[in-house]
């Protein structure tokens, strides 16, 4: 739940230029930026795992077009909310608005985001969102991806390396929104898990 309502906090943040008109009233100023709806926009889940989940049911909230891609499906579920099904991870790239990653990270995985994902979107433009892990997009690949206008923005609460270290390469970019691994980090969150922790605890115990 934490982390898919980060999802959440990332697009709208981005959508309706809130990191930039934070900045502009901290400093007196009083710039009326105009921003864009999410209502309607495709969104793609890679991942329908508990938090692609827990995004897809949030996207029908919000009037998205749910698209989900994964290797094992959970047909009952997909049908509830009514997702449509993608054949692979590149066709994310090549129909939705937003592609938001929820893998765990494995060997194979590792860099999976990259120039082959982006070399078949044509004008497409994507805004790329990542709850899960750094090192599944090729940074160079991403970089390039964003210089090129095929990734129109890259939203990320992680990082190939933590801390991110000075003059990283995504630091100062404007199509760049960066946060330090917060995602799952609220209180509601750490006490489901402490709470989780005891149960399994006493469970084994008895």
């Amino acid at each position: 739940i934490t982390v898919a309502e980060h999802v959440f906090a990332l697009m709208l943040t981005y959508y309706k230029n809130i990191h930039l008109e934070y900045n502009y009233t901290q400093n007196g100023q009083w710039e009326r930026l105009i921003g864009h709806e999410i209502y309607k926009k495709k969104i793609g889940i890679i991942g329908l795992g508990r938090i692609g989940k827990e995004v897809a049911k949030r996207a029908e909230v919000f009037g998205l077009e749910v698209f989900a891609y994964d290797i094992y499906l959970d047909r009952e579920f997909i049908h509830e909310y009514g997702i449509n099904i993608l054949s692979s991870m590149e066709e994310a790239f090549q129909k939705c608005d937003i592609v938001t990653l929820h893998m765990n990270l494995t060997e194979d995985n590792k860099n999976i985001i990259s120039k082959a994902t982006f070399k078949n979107m044509g004008s497409n433009k994507v805004v790329l969102v990542n709850t899960a892990r750094g090192d599944l997009i090729e940074m160079d690949d991403l970089i390039q991806g964003l210089d090129q206008g095929n990734i129109k923005a890259y939203l990320t609460d992680v990082l190939d390396e933590e801390p991110m270290p000075l003059n990283h390469p995504l630091q100062s970019r404007k199509d760049v929104i960066i946060t330090p691994h917060i995602g799952s980090r609220t209180y509601e969150s750490v006490e489901r898990q402490g709470l989780m922790a005891v149960k399994n605890m006493v469970k084994s115990i008895g």
